[in-house]
């Protein structure tokens, strides 16, 4: 059991104890900038891609931590900017919701989910 406490406690599939760590820091322009950091061994995915060390997150990045857990992350200031300079950020043609980011993450791992569904149905016909 981690003697360190936990600002944010999950639990589920594949959750670790001691999952992963989010950092803010300035960077060398001043910029405040959201590190995650996964520990060892924890099923952590941005953007649909296992992530295996630290890595910079960017405002609507989409976070899953092991098999239930889905987050958008949202910085305000990159927010912010995003908005003024295109004001159409906010509504993308696809909602980024559950159904966006598992689709996602099973297409970066080379899954075609209606290419599987199709085969299955070939399968159920003969």
């Amino acid at each position: 059991r981690s003697s360190d406490l936990q600002d944010i406690v999950l639990s589920g599939a594949h959750i670790k104890e001691e999952h992963c760590v989010f950092r803010s820091e300035k960077s060398l322009g001043g910029e405040v900038i959201v590190m995650l950091e996964p520990c060892e061994n924890s099923e952590t995915y941005v953007n649909g891609k296992r992530v295996e060390q630290c890595v910079q997150l960017r405002s609507r990045n989409r976070i899953i931590m092991g098999k239930n857990h889905v987050f958008r992350f949202n910085h305000p200031e990159q927010a912010r900017a995003e908005r003024e300079k295109t004001p159409s950020a906010e509504t993308p043609s696809e909602p980024v919701d559950w159904t966006f980011a598992e689709r996602e993450l099973l297409e970066k791992h080379g899954i075609d989910m209606k290419h599987e569904m199709e085969n299955r149905l070939q399968i159920v016909r003969a």
